[in-house]
């Protein structure tokens, strides 16, 4: 996975190397980019950056409660 940013977004480039290579000698991977696998591996990335968010944003309302 590569990350990227645009302004205040983030940006996720997934693939799976996960296939042989296509041919005999073949020293490069050979990637997967769309597909159920790829589809699947993106909801369960998202699942645990909202997880994550909400980890973050959790504690800081408490650690803002506690000062007020």
């Amino acid at each position: 996975m590569y990350v990227n940013y645009s302004g205040d977004k983030i940006i996720f480039n997934l693939h799976l190397d996960q296939k042989k290579p296509s041919y005999v000698g073949a020293h490069k991977h050979n990637a997967e980019y769309e597909g159920e696998i790829v589809e699947a591996e993106i909801k369960r990335l998202k699942s645990l950056l909202e997880e994550s968010r909400d980890e973050v944003m959790n504690k800081a309302e408490n650690s803002t409660a506690k000062k007020g």
